[in-house]
């Protein structure tokens, strides 16, 4: 039987729907060709929004959430591929990422048809000019 084998992000790196709501308002936007990514930085954050941060259930790490929406990617096979590759081309940069952010990226038709190595290459640019790396 044939098994597929791709690295993608943990659990405990992914954004809650909850964290997700709260936060989605509070970030900066970056765009890209393919998708555009929203940006909190939580050191930066004043005092009251880091406690209802933490009581979100917050941890500190960098987290991340992807979306592809239902108009952009009318089949679940392709939102669910979508996700599969955005989160294994974020996997690859995890040693060179600042703790402390929560990063969304809303994926737009265009991210399944591309290269991978054009796409990681355009996420590492998108997160090198939000500030979340380490260095490009």
């Amino acid at each position: 039987m044939f098994q597929l084998s791709f690295m993608s992000i943990s659990k405990k790196r992914r954004v809650s729907r909850e964290l997700f709501s709260f936060l989605f308002d509070k970030s900066k936007f970056v765009g890209s060709k393919n998708f555009y990514l929203k940006v909190f930085d939580y050191p930066k954050a004043g005092h009251t929004t880091k406690e209802n941060i933490l009581k979100l259930g917050y941890n500190g790490l960098t987290l991340f959430g992807f979306v592809s929406p239902k108009k952009e990617f009318p089949k679940a096979v392709l939102r669910n591929k979508a996700k599969r590759r955005s989160r294994s081309a974020v996997y690859k940069l995890l040693d060179n990422i600042h703790e402390g952010f929560v990063c969304f990226f809303f994926l737009k038709k265009g991210v399944n048809s591309i290269d991978f190595k054009e796409f990681e290459t355009e996420i590492k640019t998108a997160l090198n000019r939000a500030g979340v790396l380490k260095s490009f």
